[in-house]
């Protein structure tokens, strides 16, 4: 029988729970998009956490100093397992296992859309105000656009086997 290091166990995150959900907003995708070609290979559950696993990503439009629309991101990043809200409110919880190399961006897990009562399609993201980190969200299509300060978190499917647990 293995034995995990306490600190080790409060890096274990369940995928598959409801995340938060702001009032009025429904939960449009959770996870990945339900097309998405990991829904079809691999049923897991919970992700240990690992920052040093975790890669983020900007388009070349947001590099050139353009922004993009959130939806563009998500078409862009189809075939990569991308974070969810679980992990950002588990990242609420323990700020301790936020990457430093995040400080200074908008970390936004397009995992997890929403929609609320008007019919916007939103995303939520982790940004830090100085003194601690932050949640808040953006639209994903029009008037919010992603400029190079926006960053993506995703795990590359090597990492993602070897950090998942059934």
């Amino acid at each position: 029988m293995l034995f995990r290091k306490k600190s080790e166990a409060t890096s274990l995150i369940d995928l598959h729970v409801a995340p938060f959900q702001p009032e009025g907003w429904t939960t449009n995708t959770h996870f990945f998009r339900p097309e998405s070609w990991f829904t079809k290979i691999c049923l897991f559950k919970y992700l240990n956490f690992d920052p040093s696993k975790v890669f983020c990503f900007v388009s070349e439009k947001q590099e050139a100093g353009n922004s993009v629309e959130g939806i563009y991101l998500i078409e862009m990043l189809t075939r990569r397992f991308l974070l969810n809200a679980n992990v950002l409110d588990h990242l609420l919880k323990h700020q301790e296992l936020i990457p430093k190399d995040w400080f200074g961006y908008s970390i936004v897990f397009l995992g997890t859309t929403y929609t609320n009562a008007d019919g916007k399609q939103f995303a939520r993201y982790l940004y830090n105000d100085g003194h601690q980190w932050l949640e808040d969200s953006l639209c994903l299509k029009g008037v919010n656009r992603f400029s190079y300060k926006h960053k993506v978190p995703y795990i590359g499917l090597y990492s993602m086997l070897k950090l998942i647990r059934i």
